[in-house]
């Protein structure tokens, strides 16, 4: 026996593979909208903190732009129509 005891061989993990997305035009372009979806979003929240300082409106226009933002979505950016 050697001076060394062997010690027992762990599972290998798989290799690290890169994770790309859809690099096709439709992908491009949904891409494209979400961005100026979440733009157009955070625009309107930042224009409503500057001009309101009222925190009930605030709140109200979160609430309002969550819940028309899928409506609002649907109407303009809808290709089935």
């Amino acid at each position: 026996m050697s001076a060394r005891a062997r010690l027992p061989r762990l599972p290998r993990l798989p290799r690290r593979t890169r994770w790309r997305g859809p690099r096709g035009q439709l992908a491009r372009r949904r891409r494209v909208e979400n961005g100026l979806i979440a733009a157009a979003f955070l625009l309107t929240q930042v224009l409503t903190w500057l001009v309101t300082a009222d925190w009930w409106r605030r709140l109200g226009s979160a609430v309002l732009a969550v819940l028309a933002l899928p409506v609002l979505v649907t109407l303009v950016l809808d290709r089935r129509a």
